[in-house]
C-alpha cells in the first residue's frame, strides 16, 4: 500500500515524495559533502548544519537549515520530525551529513556505516517499503555487543537470495553475528558520560530511558540498531506517536554537544517507529546466550607499540563490579607466556616492561613462569620470563579463587578479558644529559672536563663490535633549534660514552641521539632531553692607549707638517716658490721663535743630494746651489741668501 500510495503521489505532485534529511556534524569538511548533491534529484534534501560555514555548492534543490550545536543527530532527526509534524513526506531517510562508509571502521560517528551491498539509492527508492538494516546488537544493560559478521568483515553475505544484494536480517541466523563481546564502547566512553551529565538522584542508564519513554513496549534482551543510524521511515510509522513524545525526546537532547541520551536513541529508533513489531525473527541473534560475568581489558590498546623500560598501564572493568582476586597474564602468538600479577578487587595494574632473563637463566624451569610455584604472593611482580621485540603479545584479566592462585589456573576458560594484540619494539633509552644539564666549556680546565658523558641503555639493539655482522650504533649530537646535527661518533652496546664536543661548537641548546639496529635489522633511535653547551667566547678587544700627556708651556715642540701647512703658527699662509722638481715652502715649527738648527739643516740636507718633503711631494737637488728659493726664516738664520 505505501509503495502504491508513494507512486501516486509522485505522479500527481511536481514535489518528491521522498525526503532525505542530512544531519551536519560541527566538523564536518566540504568535501565530505559533495555527494549530497547528486541524490538531489532523487528525493527533496534538508540539510540540516550544526557547523561551519553555508555550503556554497549546494543549489537551490538542497535546502540548508542552521541548527544549534546539541544533541548529535538524533537532536536533527527530532527537530525535523516536530517541526514538520503535519506535513512530513510520504517517505523520510535520516542519515548522518557526511559520505557514508562501508563496513565497521570503529564507534566513532558522523557518517552513516552500511553494510556491504546496501547504498542510498536502496533508502530512497519510492516503490519500496521503509529501509531499516540492523548492523550490531547490544545488551540491555549495555555491558556486551555483537556485530554482524559481514558488517565486521566487510564482506557481502553469501546466503542472500539470488538477485539481491543483502537482505535486513541475516539468512545465517545466529552464525551471521559474531560472539558476545565486552562492550568497551559502553564501559569507557557511555558510562562515564552518563555519570557526568546525569542530574543527581534521577535514575540514568538505558533500562530506565527506555521504561521512561516506550513503557508499553518491552525491552528486548538483544537491542538491534544501525550503527551510524541511518533508516528510512513511513509518515505513518512516525505518527504512530503524538508529536508531544518527539517533543519530550529533543528535550532530553538539547542541552548538551555530546548528550549520553543520544546513544540510546540510536539504539531505539526501530523500536520507537516499529513499537508493535519484531524486528528479526525469533530464535536468532535476540536469544544468544549472555554471559553472566564479562570482563573488558581497555588497555593495552590493539595495535600498540610499546618500548622496554616503559611502565605499560593495564586496565579492565568488570560486571559485576567486584568479582574478587583478578589475575594479570601475559599471552604471545595466543600462549601462555607468564602471570604477570595477582591482584584484588582492582581495575588497573601499572606493567613494568624489562626483557626479563636472559641468556643461560632462560631454561624450562623458569620460563614460562612456573604457575605451580608455592611461593606466589597476591601482587608480585614475576619476571621469570623473556620478552623478544616484534612478537605478537596480548593481556588476559582473569578473576581467580583465593586457592587458584599460584597453580595452574590460567585465563583460558570464560570468562576473560583480552586485549588486542600489541608489538613490543627494540628500544634504546637515553637517560644522560639529563633534560636541563648545562655543560659549561668556557670554564678552565680541570674545573670542567673536556667531555660530557652520555649514557643510554639498549634492548635488543647493537652487537659490538661491528665485525660480528651487526652495524654499529652511532652518537649524535644534534642542535635543538634547527634539527641539524652538529658532530657524530660510533658507539658500542655498552650503554656509555664520554663525548668530546668540538671547540667551536656554538652555544646553544642541544640534544644526544643515539642509534642501533637489532639483530632482526629494525633501526631505530633514543633521544636524550633538551640540554645546554656553553662554549668560550672570544676576549675583549684591548682598550685603546690613554692620549700623550701635553708639553709644558714654552717647551719645543713639532707637529705633523699637515697642521703646520694648514695653521702657519700664527705666521699667515706659507709662502710657496717654485722649484726645480715643484713647490715648497719652509717655516720654523719652534715655539718661541726660528728654530735656526733645524730650518738650516733642511737647506744644507737638500744640497748634499738629499731630498725635502713639500706639501704636494718631494724635491731633490745635488747641492745647495741647485735649491730654487729661500723661505724668510732660511734668510733670517743666514743659511740661504737668496729670496
Amino acid at each position: 500500500m505505501l509503495a502504491l500510495a508513494l507512486v501516486a503521489l509522485a505522479a500527481g505532485d511536481r514535489r518528491s515524495p521522498v525526503e532525505l534529511v542530512l544531519a551536519r556534524g560541527e566538523g564536518a569538511e566540504d568535501e565530505e559533502l559533495n555527494w549530497i548533491q547528486g541524490h538531489s534529484q532523487d528525493a527533496r534534501v534538508t540539510l540540516y548544519s550544526k557547523g561551519g560555514r553555508p555550503l556554497q555548492f549546494l543549489t537551490g534543490e538542497v535546502h540548508e537549515v542552521p541548527l544549534t550545536h546539541v544533541g548529535q543527530e538524533a537532536h536533527t532527526y527530532l527537530t525535523h520530525i516536530v517541526k514538520n509534524y503535519d506535513t512530513l513526506a510520504e517517505k523520510t531517510v535520516f542519515m548522518p551529513a557526511s559520505k557514508p562508509v562501508t563496513g565497521f571502521s570503529g564507534f566513532q560517528r558522523g557518517a552513516a556505516s552500511f553494510l556491504p551491498g546496501v547504498g542510498v539509492p536502496d533508502y530512497l527508492r519510492q516503490d519500496t517499503p521503509p529501509l531499516f538494516v540492523p548492523t550490531m546488537a547490544v545488551t540491555a544493560n549495555l555491558t556486551q555487543t555483537s556485530v554482524r559478521m559481514s558488517f565486521m568483515e566487510n564482506a557481502r553475505e553469501q546466503d542472500v537470495p539470488k538477485g539481491r544484494n543483502f537482505t535486513a536480517c541475516t539468512a545465517s541466523g545466529q552464525a551471521g553475528w559474531s560472539p558476545l563481546l565486552p562492550n568497551k564502547f559502553g564501559s569507557s566512553v557511555l558510562e562515564p558520560l552518563m555519570k557526568a551529565q546525569a542530574s543527581k538522584g534521577t535514575p540514568f542508564g538505558m533500562e530506565a530511558f527506555w521504561a521512561k519513554h516506550l513503557p508499553d513496549t518491552p525491552i528486548p534482551s538483544m537491542i538491534m540498531f544501525a550503527h551510524g543510524a541511518a533508516m528510512s521511515v513511513a509518515r505513518d510509522q512516525i505518527l504512530s506517536h503524538p508529536k508531544s513524545f518527539y517533543e519530550n525526546l529533543l528535550e532530553e537532547v538539547s542541552h548538551d554537544k555530546n548528550p549520553y541520551q543520544a546513544y540510546f536513541l540510536e539504539y531505539m529508533w526501530w523500536y520507537i517507529f516499529n513499537s508493535k513489531a519484531t524486528l528479526c525473527p525469533a530464535g536468532r541473534q535476540n536469544e544468544r546466550k549472555l554471559y553472566e560475568n564479562t570482563i573488558a581489558v581497555l588497555e593495552p590498546m590493539s595495535g600498540a607499540d610499546i618500548k622496554f623500560g616503559d611502565v605499560v598501564p593495564i586496565s579492565w572493568t568488570t560486571d559485576p563490579v567486584n568479582m574478587g582476586y583478578m589475575q594479570i597474564e601475559l599471552w604471545r602468538f595466543g600462549n601462555f607466556e607468564t602471570v604477570l600479577a595477582t591482584m584484588q578487587t582492582a581495575k588497573s595494574w601499572n606493567w613494568p616492561v624489562f626483557p626479563g632473563h636472559t641468556g643461560s637463566d632462560v631454561n624450562s624451569a623458569n620460563r614460562p613462569y612456573d604457575a605451580h610455584a608455592t611461593n606466589v604472593n597476591v601482587g608480585d611482580y614475576h619476571t621469570t620470563y623473556n620478552l623478544k621485540p616484534n612478537d605478537k603479545y596480548t593481556i588476559r584479566v582473569c578473576a581467580v579463587l583465593t586457592h587458584h592462585v599460584g597453580t595452574g589456573v590460567h585465563c583460558d576458560s570464560d570468562p576473560y578479558g583480552e586485549s588486542g594484540e600489541f608489538d613490543i619494539v627494540p628500544t634504546i633509552d637515553v637517560s644522560s644529559p639529563a633534560a636541563g644539564y648545562v655543560y659549561d666549556m668556557s670554564q678552565p680546565q680541570p674545573a670542567t672536563l673536556p667531555y660530557f658523558t652520555v649514557a643510554f641503555t639498549s634492548y635488543y639493539m647493537m652487537q659490538y663490535p661491528a665485525q660480528q655482522g651487526y652495524a654499529a650504533g652511532r652518537a649524535t649530537l644534534i642542535n635543538a633549534a634547527t634539527g641539524y646535527a652538529v658532530s657524530s661518533v660510533e658507539v658500542g652496546n655498552l650503554g656509555v660514552l664520554n663525548y668530546f664536543p668540538a671547540p667551536d661548537t656554538p652555544t646553544g641548546q642541544y640534544v644526544m641521539e643515539v642509534s642501533g639496529t637489532s639483530e632482526s635489522g629494525v633501526r631505530t633511535t633514543g633521544r636524550s632531553g633538551v640540554f645546554s653547551i656553553i662554549t668560550a667566547t672570544s676576549p675583549p678587544p684591548a682598550p685603546f692607549p690613554p692620549p700623550s700627556p701635553s708639553p709644558p708651556p714654552n717647551a719645543p715642540f713639532e707637529l705633523p707638517i699637515i697642521k703646520a701647512f694648514r695653521s702657519g703658527f700664527g705666521l699667515g699662509s706659507a709662502t710657496s716658490m717654485g722649484g726645480s722638481n715643484g713647490d715648497y715652502s719652509t717655516m720654523s715649527t719652534y715655539s718661541g721663535g726660528d728654530n735656526c738648527e733645524y730650518v738650516c739643516r733642511v737647506y744644507r740636507t737638500v744640497g748634499t743630494g738629499g731630498r725635502r718633503l713639500l706639501f704636494g711631494g718631494l724635491q731633490y737637488a745635488n747641492s745647495p746651489q741647485d735649491v730654487v728659493g729661500c723661505t724668510p726664516a732660511q734668510v733670517r738664520c743666514g743659511c740661504c741668501a737668496r729670496g
